[in-house]
């Protein structure tokens, strides 16, 4: 560097420093007085955790677009899917037992067939009744479209249910089951004690078989021209209920009885199925006395 007075008569000389080599190279190259920095071990690290930063993004993008199991390897499972709701205990109601079946059976008795035996408790086994006229019928009875001749097979029906199940040889089983063909399905699940909670007809009981046999038991009956109590229509269906009295003759260990009771049976009205020779009437149910007890279930 030079410096000069204001009069120019002295000049004096001070160090000039040498060009450097990035002087020159400025001169030269019209670069900046700077040098470009050198790379370093760091910024190539920048870099490295730049790209992985990208890929990362790239991840999370793709996780958003659906990729839901990608994204849970990723994320805490509370941010993938949020806690589940309290559930109540499922309770499970016991399913009903269906009730079992039994084809249900049909009379086939009429009129013609029938030998009833003449009222009274003076009468003797074996006597004929005289023909009674058909009652005055109740209007229901009418109303389901039964006619006075179906009367006459209900009459039947009922006297020729009474007297086989009164009919016991106590050698020959297959007497106390001769009257199920008139039943009804409801009607044969009770004789056999099928229903739950039914306790079946004592001519099913091996105890009391076996007193029977030790008896020697016979026993005949022979039913007089059963009486309307009561019919209802319901259900389409007509249920008739009938009083019938019957005369009865017992053997026992040698001896001979007899006397005279009553019964009342239920009947219910059915499409003929026996061979085209049925009546189209069933027994649903019966009991002692003469009064008309509730239509059971099943019927």
């Amino acid at each position: 560097m030079t410096i000069h007075s204001t009069d120019n008569r002295d000049q004096v000389q001070t160090y000039q420093e040498p060009p450097t080599v990035y002087a020159a190279n400025q001169q030269n190259n019209n670069y900046d007085v700077f040098p470009p920095p050198a790379p370093s071990g760091s910024g190539q690290q920048a870099v490295h955790t730049l790209r992985i930063v990208l890929l990362l993004l790239a991840i999370v993008c793709l996780g958003s677009l659906g990729a839901v199991p990608l994204a849970t390897n990723f994320l805490p499972a509370s941010f993938v899917a949020p806690a589940a709701a309290p559930t109540k205990p499922v309770v499970v109601r016991p399913t009903a037992t269906p009730l079992p079946t039994m084809p249900g059976g049909e009379c086939t008795a009429t009129p013609q067939k029938m030998n009833y035996a003449a009222s009274g408790s003076t009468s003797t086994p074996g006597q004929k009744a005289t023909a009674t006229p058909t009652p005055m019928l109740p209007s229901e009875w009418l109303n389901s479209g039964h006619t006075q001749q179906d009367f006459g097979n209900v009459q039947a029906c009922a006297a020729a249910f009474v007297t086989t199940y009164e009919n016991i040889d106590a050698n020959d089983f297959r007497t106390l089951e001769a009257s199920t063909d008139m039943l009804s399905s409801g009607a044969k699940l009770r004789f056999y004690g099928r229903l739950p909670g039914s306790k079946a007809d004592n001519r099913m009981d091996p105890l009391w078989r076996a007193v029977i046999q030790k008896q020697n038991l016979k026993q005949t009956a022979q039913a007089v021209v059963p009486s309307l109590l009561s019919a209802r229509y319901s259900d389409r269906h007509l249920y008739v209920w009938m009083l019938v009295s019957y005369h009865l003759s017992i053997q026992r260990n040698g001896q001979q009885l007899s006397l005279d009771s009553e019964r009342t049976v239920l009947l219910v009205d059915t499409a003929t199925q026996a061979g085209g020779v049925g009546t189209g009437w069933q027994v649903s149910g019966w009991g002692d006395g003469d009064v008309p007890f509730a239509i059971p279930n099943p019927v």
